[in-house]
């Protein structure tokens, strides 16, 4: 996958990052713009991921229930550099109520070495909107 440092526009025809097989106009692009909400975990998730790719630092602020949102961008922004990524796998993802789980691994290249990031994540939604709460190392 082709990563490139300029956001695409919200409804580009390009091929979303998160791996969806979907457009990004059609999967990520509205979430992260701000035109819509997340329907549910995967797609938080999703958009949270394609964020990532994109270095988008106000979406991922913004859709973390953090103590201290100052903090959080600070600290993704030492760090948001330093990958670049390369796709997404969702394991699983399940919700009930305003609780949803996500695990996944999203593989990268840091210092010219391709990694993985296995989690499994916890959201929760407010107000009818879906937020990363944390997420525990996932072992296989």
């Amino acid at each position: 996958m082709s990563i490139t440092d300029q956001k695409p526009d919200s409804e580009s025809s390009a091929a979303c990052p998160c791996g969806s097989g979907k457009t990004f106009g059609a999967c990520c692009g509205p979430l992260i713009a701000g035109t819509s909400n997340a329907t549910g975990v995967e797609a938080l998730m999703r958009s949270r991921y394609t964020a990532f790719v994109l270095r988008d630092l106000d979406y991922l602020v913004r859709t973390h229930r953090h103590p201290s949102p100052g903090e959080l961008r600070r600290d993704l922004a030492v760090g948001i550099d330093q990958q670049r990524w390369l796709g997404l796998v969702v394991h699983h993802a399940q919700q009930k109520g305003n609780v949803g789980f996500v695990s996944f691994t999203a593989s990268y290249v840091a210092a010219g070495q391709v990694g993985e990031l296995s989690e499994h994540s916890q959201f929760c939604r407010r107000n009818k909107r879906w937020f990363y709460v944390s997420g525990e190392p996932l072992t296989r």
